[in-house]
């Protein structure tokens, strides 16, 4: 029995195009071992805050100004959203010397933007797999 490879078999999709992670995927998982290292080395060693301040930072720096620097592209384009209310909570609170907030509402910026890419990547998925169902049903039996 010979098996064919259509454009839409599973052999055919690349394993790195399977498992594709974005880049706020990233920044959301760095800002939530940086909460939990901040609780740990707080709470757990119980360490000077100067020193369990440090992975906030880190994720703020690292994860919230590019964050940033994106919602003030969107705002000079003009395309006004939630998302401003969520940088502009981030200015404020990094201004009032409240790292954790900032570095919780980088958590939940980037962490809303990952899980709306990932619902739209399924959804692509799922309506093109039911085509391919639909083409291959017809291609392996024609009437």
């Amino acid at each position: 029995m010979r098996v064919w490879l259509t454009p839409c078999s599973p052999e055919r999709v690349p394993t790195h195009r399977r498992l594709q992670g974005s880049w706020e995927t990233y920044a959301a998982a760095a800002a939530a071992l940086s909460i939990v290292l901040y609780f740990v080395l707080r709470y757990g060693f119980q360490v000077s805050p100067a020193v369990t301040e440090f992975p906030l930072i880190l994720a703020i720096g690292g994860c919230g100004v590019p964050l940033l620097f994106q919602l003030s592209k969107r705002l000079l384009a003009g395309e006004f959203g939630s998302d401003l209310l969520a940088g502009a909570s981030i200015v404020t609170a990094v201004l009032l010397r409240e790292y954790l907030v900032a570095a919780i509402v980088v958590l939940m910026l980037s962490g809303g933007t990952a899980l709306e890419q990932y619902a739209a990547r399924r959804t692509r998925s799922a309506r093109w797999m039911e085509l391919c169902s639909k083409a291959r049903g017809r291609w392996m039996n024609p009437t």
